[in-house]
Parts: C-alpha cells; structure tokens; sequence
C-alpha cells in the first residue's frame, strides 16, 4: 500500500546494501534513497568537521652532519597518513594540537644536547616558490632540545591556511633529531588529534605554487571571492 509504514524485513551494512534481515518501515528506505540522490545530485561543498587523534614514535640517533655550521649528527623520520576522502572531495587539516615528547635513551654527559623537531607536511615539493629559506609544503613546526631531561612541548594551532593536502591525500608527518653530540639515541613522540574537512575539489582554484586556495570564503551569509 502506497505510503504504508508497515516493517518489511531488510538489513543495511556497514556499505550501505540493503539486504533482508532487520526491521525498517518504507518510508524510511524511501527517505535514505531520497537523501542519496539529493547527494549524488548536489554534493555538500565541506564535509565535517571531523576528529581524529594518532601517536607515533621513534628512536633517532643520526648520521655525521657534515654540513656548513654544524656538528653532531642529524636524522629524521616520517610517518605517512593517508585519508579516504569521497571522490571529488580533498582533505584539509583544520587544526592540530597536542604534545611533542623526547628524551635521550641514556645518560648524557653534562654540557651534551641534541635537538629535536616534529612538524606536518604535505607531499608539495619542498622549498618556496614565495621566498627563500621557506618551505611551502610545511605548515607546522615545533623545535626542542635535551641535554639529558625530558622535554615536553605542548602545541594547539589552526593550521587551515596551510592545510589543503594534495590530491594524493596523504599526510606527512615528520620527526628528526639534529646537532645530536650525546652519542645516544633520542627517543620522540608526538601525540596529537587532528581536526579536517572534506572539500569539494571543483570549488578549489588550482595555482602555479603547488598549492590550492579556497575559491569562496564563506562568512556569515555571504560569499566572498578572494
């Protein structure tokens, strides 16, 4: 009977296949195919806010740095993220925040120190196409230094202006450890939770530095065009 509430048995998966088990009523399935097509039809233009936290770790000692002004040694590490995005959607990182945790694996002698950084990175190449001694693709950056003691340091930024991944969706997040003359090992730990967006690619305008902007700023009402 059209309109009819009457339960008929159906079951919908974690994919969205409808199946025959469960108990929904007809309208219900004609609502969720209604709000598909509406989807599939006129795409929201952001997904989200959504929310995710993540910690990684690693023990870097490095290589002899034999560069200009340096001493020690320097390494690094970087763990990939990759999203899952919907087609035609890009990802961009709202907000980062957290802690970045090092300590040596060991007992320094005293007037010893090793430096140590953590820092969020798309996949754009590295440099600048704006200046020199910038990097583009790098939109968060956090120095310490040990000589022996635990350093801890706490971070919370908006990191949207810099956050647009590139179309491959991964996120690079890199730690490393530089003018290390303790001869130990540094243990660092980032712990963070990332806020992001899904955004539809057709409302970015692509430029000539590697990077997107977005092509409409939303505020209260109105659309401005930058």
């Amino acid at each position: 009977m059209a309109g009819s509430s009457q339960p008929i048995p159906v079951k919908v998966d974690n994919w969205g296949t409808i199946g025959l088990e469960g108990n929904l009523t007809t309208k219900t399935i004609l609502a969720t195919l209604l709000a598909a097509a509406v989807f599939a039809a006129d795409p929201p233009d952001i997904l989200g806010p959504y929310s995710s936290g993540t910690n990684f770790s690693a023990d870097i000692k490095g290589t002899p740095d034999t560069r200009p002004r340096t001493w020690g040694t320097a390494g690094e590490f970087i763990f990939p993220i990759k999203f899952s995005p919907p087609p035609g959607y890009r990802v961009r990182i709202l907000r980062a925040y957290g802690d970045f945790l090092v300590w040596p694996k060991g007992v320094v002698v005293k007037g010893r120190f090793a430096g140590a950084l953590f820092g969020l990175q798309t996949t754009a190449p590295e440099g600048s196409v704006r200046a020199d001694w910038l990097a583009d693709n790098t939109f968060l950056y956090i120095q310490t230094a040990t000589g022996g003691e635990r350093a801890r340091e706490q971070f919370d930024f908006p990191v949207d202006v810099g956050g647009l991944l590139e179309r491959d969706n991964m996120l690079r997040v890199k730690v490393a450890v530089w003018l290390n003359d303790t001869g130990l090992e540094i243990h660092c730990e980032p712990s963070f939770v990332l806020t992001f967006s899904f955004e539809r690619e057709e409302n970015l305008e692509e430029t000539s530095d590697y990077t997107c902007r977005p092509y409409r700023l939303r505020l209260g009402a109105s659309t401005v065009n930058p």
